[in-house]
């Protein structure tokens, strides 16, 4: 299917980044996507250490303070 300006703001299903009406979405499968999202699905690391002051994974800088 080809692109299309959203009509509401939503989430991109491949990114999670957000989009705002109007901008040029299309569907892949099921998922609403940007139109010139390439990325895919990160996958989910249960292993990396998060920081308790910023909540994101480390090393993130809070430590040098």
């Amino acid at each position: 299917m080809s692109a299309f300006p959203a009509r509401y703001p939503g989430t991109c299903g491949h990114c999670y980044g957000l989009f705002v009406a109007g901008v040029l979405i299309r569907y892949d499968e099921d998922r609403l996507v940007h139109n010139d999202c390439q990325s895919g699905f990160e996958e989910f690391d249960a292993t990396a250490k998060i920081c308790p002051t910023c909540h994101l994974t480390l090393p993130c800088g809070c430590e040098d303070d």
